[in-house]
């Protein structure tokens, strides 16, 4: 399981490895309950910062998919995503 974040789901590309799954893993949340977001210049009012986890099989794994989820954060004019109480990717099935 890998965490990116970024000014959009396009310049999310440096990933941190969390863990193999299935793991327990605490994000840190903000003050106001959405994921806390490294620095990140944003120049718009309607552009929303992204944590981006991705999910990925195993090298040799036959018949499996990556698959990603995006949460978005705030800005001044759009609110943020909810932070789910946790994830679950089902890799038998390619991304929609």
């Amino acid at each position: 399981m890998f965490v990116a974040y970024g000014a959009d789901e396009k310049s999310a590309k440096a990933k941190d490895f969390l863990g193999v799954t299935p793991f327990d893993w605490q994000a840190e949340l903000n003050a106001k309950g959405g994921f806390k977001v490294p620095a990140i210049a944003v120049y718009s009012w309607f552009v929303q910062p992204v944590v981006v986890f991705t999910a990925q099989p195993t090298n040799g794994a036959t018949n499996l998919f990556a698959r990603h989820q995006v949460f978005h954060g705030s800005t001044i004019l759009l609110p943020k995503d909810k932070v789910p109480s946790g994830i679950f990717f089902d890799l038998t099935k390619p991304q929609p």
